[in-house]
């Protein structure tokens, strides 16, 4: 009776550790989770056998052996070490389009090459052209003289010898001008003047490109320089200035010294050096000395129709010279009436009076 009390207690054998197939379901249980329509494992030999899922892995919790945990997270890793990479849905069209083959653009036609080369070489001779001009502008500028020449006007004139008695003996002179005060010159006159030669001249500021662009297209219609661009002041430049000769440097001299007299003489300044200096033909220099020349008589005594001939002179003295040519004379002087008219500077009937008027031409004796 004593034995199994003095028979030592032994130990309870560990349970044995279950294994990973004695974890799996029965088949029967598996079966039934599969779906209905999955395929019948008896396939026949000409079919190939349809993939089955591989076995759902038993649950893993915190009571799931050590040993059975760490060989189900193998399983897991290995799965998705060869699980095939599923590519995203593709458009077959968008995979068809990008792996058509290259196909060569077709050569440039030679008329957009033409094209293409005539374009840069035009941008090449702008570049060339501005940039010359840029310099030229730049030189010009700084060799343009001072204007106390005409600041301080003295021109030659007529040396008058008389007797004691007013009688004109003789006059003596290089070029035969009488300066006038612009205030003796009479304004339908000096209006004749303007419609002529430069009828914005009280509102531009040496240059006209309106005038310019008129101009170039009245002498392209007409085949011939029938007006010219110059403003009063580009004239009282080249006259004081410049030389007769007609270059690009000197046409842009001309302009940029307009622009300076323009900003320090007054517009009756440039105006009164107008029209004591430049040349009316017939040896005459000034407005004063073409009216005794031409027609006998002092400036203030001028008519509008013998204003508007001699305004008209200027541009070619010869050529509209009453005493050689009076038909081109009397033309031209239509032509300044007309001009006056539009300009709003004188009547219908004054113009139409004017131009009827006949040339009365006459000199003053000379005693000499």
């Amino acid at each position: 009776p004593l034995a199994p009390i003095l028979e030592p207690k032994r130990k309870p054998e560990p349970e044995p550790t279950p294994t990973f197939e004695a974890l799996q379901p029965p088949l029967e249980a598996r079966r039934a989770r599969e779906p209905e329509d999955a395929p019948d494992a008896s396939t026949t030999l000409g079919e190939s056998a349809p993939q089955r899922r591989p076995p759902a892995e038993p649950p893993v919790d915190e009571r799931t052996p050590i040993a059975v945990r760490s060989r189900v997270e193998s399983s897991r890793e290995r799965a998705k070490r060869d699980e095939p990479v599923v590519d995203p849905v593709v458009d077959p069209e968008a995979v068809a389009e990008t792996t058509k083959p290259p196909v060569d653009k077709p050569p440039r036609s030679f008329l957009r090459r033409a094209a293409s080369v005539s374009l840069r070489a035009g941008l090449a001779v702008t570049a060339f052209v501005l940039g010359f001009g840029f310099i030229q502008y730049r030189s010009i500028q700084g060799e343009l003289p001072s204007l106390e020449k005409i600041k301080s006007y003295q021109p030659p004139i007529v040396s008058e010898v008389r007797a004691a008695d007013g009688t004109l003996l003789g006059k003596f002179f290089e070029e035969e001008r009488y300066v006038v005060a612009l205030e003796d010159v009479p304004p339908h006159v000096r209006k004749a003047f303007l419609a002529s030669e430069d009828a914005g001249f009280y509102q531009h500021s040496g240059v006209d490109f309106k005038s310019i662009a008129r101009a170039v297209v009245k002498n392209v219609v007409a085949g011939k320089k029938a007006q010219g661009g110059s403003t009063i002041s580009q004239q009282v430049a080249r006259t004081f200035f410049l030389s007769p000769k007609k270059t690009i440097k000197r046409k842009v001299s001309e302009i940029l010294l307009a622009r300076k007299i323009e900003t320090e003489l007054t517009k009756d300044q440039i105006f009164h050096l107008y029209l004591n200096q430049i040349f009316f033909g017939k040896g005459a220099y000034g407005i004063e000395a073409a009216s005794r020349v031409h027609f006998g008589k002092s400036v203030k005594d001028l008519t509008l129709a013998e204003g508007a001939l001699l305004a008209g002179l200027p541009q070619a003295p010869s050529r509209y010279a009453p005493q050689g040519n009076p038909e081109e004379a009397l033309r031209r002087r239509s032509y300044v009436l007309r001009e006056m008219l539009n300009n709003g500077w004188i009547t219908e009937a004054e113009r139409a009076a004017a131009d009827a008027e006949k040339i009365q031409l006459g000199t003053v004796p000379d005693p000499t």
